[in-house]
């Protein structure tokens, strides 16, 4: 009996394959669980119609994140930070705050998680940072720090 799989089952396959599989194993244990439905036309139909809008949906993803690669790296991302009187920075420039000057800047929020930052900024300068776009874009950026005298009291 051949069955669309909705869910991951270990030993058959992913969610969405259509599988060969005995009817009492269809019948008493992925029915109940409703972790198949039985593979007539209809059903292998809907499954190739949701497979092409989703390949359509990811190749339009894909595009606009290779448009936004392009763009994204024309001019630095500016943080000013507090520095002491030898040029060193209060704190460091972490992914958080590339992320956060990111959206005032340009105004695309960008998850920190996929900044390429190995270890934070501490000291003044231009930086290139990789980000992950998408699992097959990355962008390359200049994040500038500049130094802003800190006050003295």
């Amino acid at each position: 009996m051949k069955v669309i799989l909705k869910k991951e089952v270990k030993t058959l396959g992913k969610s969405g394959e259509v599988v060969e599989v005995s009817e009492g194993y269809a019948n008493n244990f992925l029915f109940p669980r409703q972790l198949a439905v039985v593979a007539t036309d209809g059903a292998i139909k809907d499954k190739a119609d949701k497979d092409r809008t989703q390949a359509i949906k990811e190749q339009k993803e894909l595009e606009q994140m290779q448009e936004l690669a392009k763009t994204i790296g024309a001019k630095p991302i500016v943080i000013k930070s507090k520095v002491g009187s030898e040029g060193k920075l209060y704190g460091t420039v972490t992914t958080k705050e590339i992320a956060q000057a990111m959206k005032e800047q340009i105004g695309f929020e960008f998850d920190k998680r996929k900044i390429g930052l190995d270890d934070p900024i501490k000291s003044v300068g231009i930086y290139e940072i990789e980000l992950q776009l998408h699992a097959k874009v990355k962008a390359k950026i200049h994040v500038e720090v500049q130094g802003q005298a800190s006050g003295a009291t």
